[in-house]
């Protein structure tokens, strides 16, 4: 799910921004918005890879969605869930936030549904209350 076409969600957090800024340095072969660039199945891998307990590959495929797809809700929630179960909170934090700002923006547009909206609220007051 993503909001290219439409509008793009602007990064706010100054901590979001740098954090999206070292990802573009980590990955300087993907250019941001270039469909060729990214392959439409890294968020199943991170999902899979997530759930089989490779958290590295989870964050790896993660990763390299936000970067080709910066306005890709399922990028920042993978991650965020990744790093959740790192024991990594102050960055899930900061990416559940933001993938929820991007569930609401993609409510609006009808490019998403209220239950899943519902649901990545359901994850961000889990990673807040961790």
């Amino acid at each position: 799910m993503n909001i290219k076409e439409t509008e793009e969600i602007r990064i706010e957090s100054d901590n979001l921004k740098e954090f999206v800024k070292n990802l573009l340095k980590k990955y300087p072969d993907i250019k941001p918005h270039k469909e060729d660039d990214w392959d439409w199945t890294w968020s199943d891998e991170g999902y899979d890879a997530m759930e089989g307990g490779d958290f590295s590959l989870a964050e790896y495929k993660f990763e390299q969605l936000i970067v080709a797809e910066p306005d890709h809700l399922e990028g920042y929630e993978g991650l965020a869930l990744t790093y959740q179960a790192e024991g990594r909170k102050s960055e899930a934090i900061i990416l559940i936030d933001h993938a929820v700002k991007l569930a609401n923006k993609l409510l609006k547009l009808d490019g998403i549904d209220r239950e899943a909206l519902n649901e990545i609220i359901v994850e961000q007051r889990e990673i807040h209350d961790r």
